[in-house]
């Protein structure tokens, strides 16, 4: 299967990413293909409700988002990769999600696998309020939810890597089964 992990921390190496590479270590290990789209680290611009999109087709934009949206499009499983910021995801995935509307439709009628993987430094009750906002993007866009790997309390990446949630998300990435093989 081709795996999308959109990462989404300012920090490369941060906590949620280094979750991110142990799934796609698993992922890998089951015969798929691992792709990564790290929107903190390009241009996308927010959604100026303009329309456009409903009307006469694709956005009016001219940014990163239409290199995202055709890799998207041509996934199998789509691993949101966020860290909690004020009890939500990144401004930066969050951008990403606002765009979505642009292939509203075409995301729906995918039906794309997903997963999330989140960390937050503190509460969590943050966590639990990111996994209802990606709950709902999952019901609104007929995304298949197959987990959520959400973590409060870790800032640290050295403590992260002690902690039991790395191989989790190894775990995680390994259920994702290539039908090829």
């Amino acid at each position: 299967m081709k795996i999308l992990m959109i990462e989404s921390s300012p920090r490369k190496k941060s906590c949620s990413n280094l979750l991110a590479s142990y799934f796609a270590l698993g992922a890998e290990k089951s015969g798929n293909t691992v792709r990564v789209f790290d929107v903190s680290k390009i241009q996308i611009s927010p959604c100026q409700a303009c329309g456009t999109c409903e009307q006469t087709g694709p956005c009016l934009q001219r940014d990163s988002m239409a290199n995202l949206r055709n890799q998207i499009l041509d996934t199998d499983v789509l691993v949101f990769v966020t860290p909690i910021y004020y009890s939500g995801v990144s401004a930066q995935l969050k951008l990403a999600i606002d765009r979505f509307t642009a292939f509203y439709k075409d995301l729906r009628k995918r039906k794309l696998k997903t997963f999330l993987l989140a960390v937050a430094g503190h509460s969590n009750s943050a966590t639990a309020m990111v996994e209802q906002f990606y709950l709902e993007l999952c019901q609104e866009f007929h995304f298949q939810n197959l987990g959520t790997l959400c973590v409060a309390g870790l800032e640290d990446v050295f403590e992260m890597k002690r902690s039991p949630f790395p191989a989790r998300a190894y775990e995680m990435g390994r259920g994702v089964v290539n039908p090829l093989n």
